[in-house]
């Protein structure tokens, strides 16, 4: 019997893996997390019964700064074709700073799932 242990959510840099866009990308099984230097927008997947079922919410800011915080000792690499990606960096937290007159806005993992709060 196996037991599976749950990955925290890591927020990957983007080193030309994914879209010009994004900035950061975090996935996980029926979670991908897209952040942009204008918002983010958070993709769940899953199954209604038979059917595959898929559901996004789009966030976005008219200002604001997305830096990464708390950078994680695991590297990710990724191979796209023949362009090989090595060494992107990973944190267990973004913030957005400035998204409103001294607001910012941090994302990150708690009790296994992505939320954000309002600093």
């Amino acid at each position: 019997m196996s037991t599976a242990v749950a990955q925290p959510l890591v927020f990957v840099q983007n080193l030309g893996q994914w879209p010009e866009e994004l900035r950061y990308v975090a996935r996980r099984a029926g979670l991908m997390a897209g952040f942009r230097d204008d918002g983010f927008e958070l993709r769940v997947t899953g199954k209604r019964g038979a059917e595959s079922a898929s559901e996004s919410l789009r966030i976005s800011f008219a200002r604001g700064r997305i830096s990464a915080e708390e950078e994680v000792t695991t590297r990710f690499h990724y191979l796209n074709g023949t362009a090989p990606r090595r060494d992107a960096r990973g944190f267990n937290s973004l913030r957005y700073a400035g998204v409103s007159d001294g607001v910012d806005l941090r994302v990150r993992e708690f009790g296994g799932a992505i939320e954000y709060d309002l600093l």
